[in-house]
């Protein structure tokens, strides 16, 4: 239950309200991704059934790493225990990942991990897909099902429930969220509920 009072909250609830123009770029790049790669889900324990060669991965890797840097700035290290690469699609489907984030200074300043997901290759836009955990380096979690990284905004977005429990046990559930790489601000679209601690400032 949210408590609304004239008292100062800890964690501001108008940063869960996340506005028309602000979450739409989220929906548009989640209906784009959904359209690109749902028909190249590749299940290993199958492969013998599929005979289109679009489905059959060129290349499988165990203990992948990638990096991804911006003017000589190291922005993020993945890590997964597999990767199959399809060329044609330009994707890399992964399995029980890590993506480390960092910041300016080159520290760590969050980590997500994931049971499965999807690189695109041109974009460096990744999906993440499965029992989604989320922490940042002030301790912020943020839990759910389904989270796109956006390499060019360094946002993350999701079009369903998501948990987020801060340091302080302020914890909050929405559907649709939009949040920085620090999880700094962390907006959601509809359904919000939860409790914060509040403090009297009389």
């Amino acid at each position: 239950m949210l408590h609304c009072a004239k008292m100062k909250t800890v964690i501001n609830l108008s940063e869960y309200a996340c506005g028309a123009n602000f979450f739409f770029p989220a929906l548009s790049l989640f209906f784009l991704i959904i359209y690109s790669c749902a028909p190249y889900e590749y299940n290993p324990g199958k492969n013998s059934e599929l005979t289109n060669a679009e489905f059959i991965p060129d290349v499988h890797i165990k203990s992948f790493v990638t990096d991804y840097y911006r003017l000589k700035k190291k922005l993020w290290v993945l890590t997964a225990d597999d990767a199959f690469f399809f060329s044609r699609q330009d994707i890399v489907q992964l399995h029980n990942i890590s993506l480390v984030q960092y910041d300016s200074a080159e520290r760590q300043s969050l980590l997500i991990k994931s049971q499965d997901g999807l690189l695109f290759n041109d974009s460096k836009n990744v999906i993440l897909s499965n029992n989604v955990v989320i922490v940042s380096s002030n301790d912020t979690k943020v839990s759910g099902s389904y989270f796109i990284w956006s390499n060019e905004t360094e946002m993350l977005f999701s079009p369903y429930m998501v948990q987020v429990t801060r340091p302080n046990g302020d914890s909050v559930r929405g559907t649709g969220m939009c949040a920085d790489k620090n999880l700094e601000t962390i907006r959601f679209l509809s359904r919000v509920r939860g409790g914060v601690h509040i403090t009297n400032t009389q």
